[in-house]
């Protein structure tokens, strides 16, 4: 009898349980629901403000003096800034829900690095700061999603910039046995050890930083999961930082990943 009782207590700390990991599930789907329902909505006006934003500074119904000038520039960055964070958002919300899948292809390493390095020239050379790209001369082709390569590395580059105020930013690429890797390099203030496991947190508090890293990050880390590989990062104080994605290795015999 007792331990017919004892049965039945399992039993229903097991129904109990599998009805409480369904509810959290149900409820994680609407909340990703929810969160991918909002960031639609926020986009589309934030994109027609940037719009408009933009055929002012353009000056097309008329000039504009130094002070407007300032300010409609103002307006861009705090716009694009808002849409940069809306789409990370999407694109994070897609992740977790299990929806966001990779569209695989042959890709030349050097021509989307190289894409990376000119999205992020001008920010560069508005703060003074080298861009570099090394290759190692055995690195030709990765198998990845063409999107999300560049995200990421468009993501590290631009934090890296962000975080320098001197010396360069270096993108090179080597690779081992196993994985080919993608070093973001700079000459910043770096990040203390204390600060390290705060990095791939949404808008993580990095003391040492006067801004912070957003979405960029998280995301980043993600889209490498979703690759089988992973981002990591080193960094010593006043030294600077490097952030290495790594991803598996294209195996050109046979056309997959090793």
């Amino acid at each position: 009898v007792e331990q017919q009782k004892s049965i039945e207590q399992q039993h229903q700390q097991t129904e109990a349980l599998e009805a409480e990991i369904q509810s959290w599930v149900e409820l994680e789907k609407s909340k990703q629901e929810h969160l991918a329902h909002l960031n639609h909505e926020l986009r589309s006006p934030i994109s027609s403000m940037l719009g408009f934003a933009g055929m002012l500074k353009e000056q097309y119904y008329g000039d504009l003096n130094d002070r407007q000038m300032r300010y409609v520039n103002a307006m861009l960055s705090v716009g694009e800034y808002m849409l940069e964070l809306v789409n990370n958002y999407l694109d994070i919300a897609k992740i977790d829900a299990n929806k966001q899948t990779l569209d695989l292809e042959k890709l030349a390493v050097a021509e989307v690095c190289q894409n990376a390095l000119f999205c992020q020239e001008e920010k560069a050379e508005q703060k003074g700061l080298k861009l570099v790209f090394e290759l190692d001369s055995d690195v030709d082709f990765c198998l990845a999603d063409s999107r999300c390569l560049r995200q990421i590395l468009i993501n590290l580059l631009s934090n890296a910039i962000k975080f320098t105020d001197r010396g360069s930013v270096t993108l090179k690429v080597q690779h081992d046995r196993e994985f080919l890797q993608f070093l973001v390099i700079d000459t910043g203030a770096g990040i203390s050890a204390a600060n390290m496991e705060k990095l791939f947190k949404p808008f993580p508090q990095i003391s040492n930083h006067r801004d912070s890293t957003g979405l960029g990050l998280a995301l980043s880390k993600k889209l490498a999961r979703l690759h089988q590989g992973d981002i990591t990062a080193t960094s010593e104080l006043d030294k600077g930082s490097c952030f290495t994605l790594s991803i598996p290795k294209f195996n050109e015999e046979s056309g997959d990943r090793e």
